[in-house]
């Protein structure tokens, strides 16, 4: 407390009850003011964690700012402010984002004056209540960058969280684990109780209070106030402390369960309306006076009155919401020693369970209310360009408060159907899996599926495939695949699984086998879906199975196939009428036609599936719209509106905490980059798709990078690149990046000046990529430019008939297959013309115009299209020269 100008963090760590809490009240009152002390302390009020408001992190540093220094955090207030406004208008993430970082700024700042003069000291309690710990991670590192401070945290079983901080700050945390009250300070503690109670106990009885409490403070307490106001039992009299301690462990532990049980029915008399109180507590946790009402049957008066009694026991717990819970060690006690006995078969619990749950889902819908009134408010305003500020705080960040208590108030509620009626938990879990309704939905989604597993053992087959289901649903959207693969292809193997669960598992087992880079595993899984769900008439499955086939052949670039899949699909979701399916099918009809050049009706089916979205809470979906219009117009030369549409995507995502999907969106975006000159920003989107993404797109995000080293004249790292995005590609069954990382390296190789080397591509090409005419219109377009610039190096290294074949055969496939700027057949030729100036000789270039102007002529195709090029053409027969055409873009495709 007196290291002036130094920085301290340090944990406080020990069990429930052991006084954490008491040690940081005596911190404060011991140095709140400075009278006693020679240096200036600033020792803000306690921050606890059991109250939701600070479970948000900016709620943190804005009580912080108002504790410490209001004055002079004003400007950080004032940003803060304005940070809500800015959330509340929806921009993108990452702007969000960086007017975070600059809120954080002001907040370092402002709190360095104030430790310039002082040294402060935050005290932070229940540290472990928090449901997201890294919602301080980020204050921590905020400190970190101020001196002069010491930063006090209070909680149980710290040893795991402190750890995951430390990934996160270079600086050492310092923890202090308090342990139970040794015998001396045990006995120090007893003493203090009987001169508060003025009375004696014996020293032996003193012992065996020690030795039967093992030095837990709250159960000192309430032994010494047990044997001080009752006749000691004669057998506890009975017995030394000396005897005791020869006993084994195992018959020890029966005399101090033998105490326990004593002790707790002394406080806990079921027969009367204390007692019944404590023993709901015991069971429901927290409680207020309206459910205690609900309980106990009582006026809301009389609860009230009965709460206040309560609150007064020290092994009762009060909030600053008038809400009261049970110390661990009293409600250990009860549900170890009187719940069995008094309600053996649970009925009694299960019922209060019920009565809970249906509390909690009461007060989710107040909570929803006033949620809704709140958002229309802001709405409102937000026209007005005003900022609604109550209790110091802008209407968005009340609003959050009210969501998190909701979340919080929605795991109580399954906790107690899971208690009341297990059916019925697990309709109430997978309702609250599949609602879209709060932020953060992948940790909550986490969380409920850890309450359910508790009870995995005892489920049913169709209450464990609702379980399973979502658990694999979830470990696919966050990336963990190879795990998603396991559970679901161990369900398969259950023979009499219903037809339906098995093609849901099938689906979910491709969707994994593919992302692992498993693609004829994957496609194998999707045909038998197909073929169960036709054979037992299941439209919807047969219909989402198409759906998950027509995205194979869209990814092998099969655009017939996948078309004819996706409209196969689209029908039966159309005649079912499933919005959200029809939105999804129309987004996948709408990418294909866009790989197929047909721009308009792309974003015309893009249209009709964002009106679907519109009846549905379902971001994911509204997300890949988004992410295929981005698509569309990054593929037609249009990245900024391309990055306006990925970014939306993007938003949406992170809420949903869908890495798989993001890192897709991620590879999106660096294209849109990448035509925009940005390679910083989009070799950073491609990192974090290489982190976080699937196998499958290794070979998409190794071919982007290649590109970014080739603008940034690191050939050699280009080549490099290719080479093991072409290695992966063949790994993976990925023809298309195999075949586009050939196309590439020839595009290098002219880079190198390797003429010579036309002979070894054209033998690879005719051997592995020749016959593509099964694989689609974009190998096609491949082929064409792949044969074109192999022509290139072949008529520059002398090889003429060759180079002349390869053109004529690759401007057919180019005419016919064109689609994007970046691919047609006037960038084409372009760049043809652009390599063969001052290389090729002028006889031979006088030749190649001669017979490239027969070759154009023959085609009616070349001249309704393309007339000018035979400008060019003559003009190489009159002059052996090239033209005046513009530099030609890159023509990677």
């Amino acid at each position: 407390m007196r290291e002036w100008g130094t920085r301290r963090i340090v944990v406080i760590n020990g069990p429930s009850g052991v006084g954490k809490t008491r040690f940081l009240e005596e911190i404060y009152r011991r140095y709140a003011t400075d009278n006693q002390h020679q240096l200036p302390l600033m020792v803000a009020s306690i921050i606890s964690f059991e109250d939701i408001v600070f479970h948000i992190p900016q709620h943190i540093t804005q009580k912080i700012a108002q504790m410490v220094n209001e004055r002079i955090f004003e400007p950080y207030l004032r940003v803060l402010v304005d940070w809500y406004a800015l959330k509340h208008t929806r921009v993108s993430s990452e702007q969000l984002h960086w007017a975070l970082i600059a809120a954080q700024q002001t907040f370092v700042h402002c709190f360095h004056i104030v430790a310039s003069q002082q040294r402060v000291v935050l005290l932070f309690d229940s540290v472990n209540s928090l449901e997201q710990p890294s919602a301080l991670t980020g204050l921590i590192e905020l400190l970190l960058q101020v001196e002069n401070v010491v930063v006090l945290l209070c909680g149980s079983d710290m040893e795991a969280l402190v750890g995951s901080w430390q990934e996160h700050v270079r600086e050492p945390i310092q923890i202090i684990d308090l342990a139970l009250l040794s015998a001396e300070a045990g006995t120090r503690y007893i003493h203090y109780r009987q001169d508060q109670l003025r009375a004696v106990l014996s020293p032996e009885l003193e012992a065996n209070v020690l030795l039967f409490t093992r030095g837990h403070p709250v159960l000192i307490d309430m032994a010494t106030t047990w044997l001080l106001r009752n006749e000691t039992p004669a057998w506890l009299q009975a017995i030394s402390v000396d005897q005791l301690r020869l006993l084994p462990e195992s018959e020890l532990e029966l005399y101090r369960q033998r105490f326990e049980s004593v002790l707790v029915r002394y406080f806990v008399q079921s027969e009367h309306l204390m007692g019944r109180l404590l023993m709901l507590m015991a069971h429901v946790g927290r409680v207020d006076a309206k459910l205690t009402t609900m309980l106990l049957r009582l006026l809301e008066r009389e609860a009230q009155m009965l709460l206040r009694t309560a609150s007064d026991y020290v092994f009762v717990r009060s909030f600053s919401d008038q809400t009261l819970t049970l110390h661990e060690e009293m409600q250990r006690l009860i549900n170890t020693y009187l719940w069995p006995v008094i309600d053996p078969d649970g009925s009694q619990r299960r019922r209060q369970s019920h009565i809970t749950a249906a509390y909690q889902s009461e007060m989710i819908q107040i909570l929803g209310q006033q949620i809704a009134l709140m958002s229309e408010q802001e709405n409102q305003n937000a026209s007005n360009h005003t900022i609604p500020i109550t209790h110091g705080m802008p209407l968005l960040a009340q609003r959050e408060t009210l969501e998190y208590e909701q979340m919080l108030r929605r795991k109580e509620q399954l906790t107690h159907t899971l208690l009341a009626d297990r059916e019925q938990g697990l309709a109430v879990f997978a309702d609250m899996f599949d609602t879209v309704f709060c932020e953060k939905r992948q940790d909550f989604r986490k969380v409920i599926i850890d309450q359910v597993q508790v009870y995995a053992q005892t489920l049913n087959q169709q209450q464990r495939y609702t379980l399973e289901s979502r658990h694999i649903e979830w470990l696919l959207r966050g990336g963990s695949y190879q795990q998603a693969y396991d559970r679901a292809s161990h369900l398969l193997l259950n023979e009499h699984a219903e037809p339906a669960h098995r093609v849901a598992l099938l689906l979910q087992c491709g969707n994994a086998a593919l992302r692992l880079g498993h693609w004829q595993r994957g496609i194998a899984d999707f045909e038998q879906a197909i073929e169960i769900s036709t054979n037992n008439h299941l439209r919807s499955w047969l219909a989402r199975s198409l759906n998950a086939r027509g995205w194979v052949h869209r990814q092998q670039g099969l655009y017939q196939r996948a078309m004819q899949d996706y409209l196969a699909a689209y029908q039966h979701h159309l005649e079912l009428y499933e919005t959200d399916q029809i939105a999804l099918t129309l987004n996948n009809i709408a990418f294909v036609n866009a790989l197929n050049g047909n721009r308009e009706s792309a974003l015309e089916s893009c249209r009709a599936a964002l009106d679907l979205w519109d009846l549905s809470p379902d971001q994911c979906g509204r997300a890949a719209t988004y992410s295929t219009l981005g698509g569309i117009y990054v593929r037609f030369d249009q990245p900024t509106e391309a990055m306006t549409f990925y970014n939306r995507a993007l938003d949406l995502l992170s809420n949903e905490g869908d890495v798989g999907w993001m890192s897709l969106v991620r590879c999106g975006r660096a294209f849109a980059f990448q035509s925009r000159g940005e390679l910083e920003r989009a070799a950073d989107d491609l990192d974090w798709a290489w982190r976080y993404g699937g196998v499958h797109l290794q070979p998409r995000i190794l071919s982007s990078q290649a590109l970014i080293k080739w603008a940034n004249h690191d050939l050699a790292g280009a080549r490099l690149t290719l080479e093991q995005c072409r290695q992966i590609s063949q790994e993976q069954g990925d023809t298309f990046h195999d075949y586009k990382s050939f196309t590439d390296l020839l595009e290098l190789a002219w880079e190198f000046g390797e003429y010579d080397r036309w002979s070894a591509f054209w033998e690879e090409h005719q051997q592995r990529y020749q016959d593509q005419q099964q694989q689609g219109t974009m190998m096609l377009r491949l082929q064409g430019s792949c044969l074109r610039k192999i022509a290139d190096l072949a008529l520059c290294h002398g090889s003429y008939e060759a180079a002349l074949q390869a053109y004529q055969e690759g401007f057919l496939l180019i005419a016919s297959h064109e689609v994007y700027t970046r691919y047609t057949m006037r960038s084409q030729l372009r760049q043809t013309e652009e390599r063969l100036h001052g290389v090729v000789p002028q006889t031979r270039l006088q030749q190649l115009g001669r017979d490239m102007t027969r070759f154009w002529s023959e085609h009616e195709l070349f001249l309704m299209y393309y007339p000018e090029a035979l400008l060019t053409f003559q003009r190489w027969q009159n002059e052996g020269s090239i033209g005046t055409y513009e530099p030609a873009a890159n023509q990677s495709i």
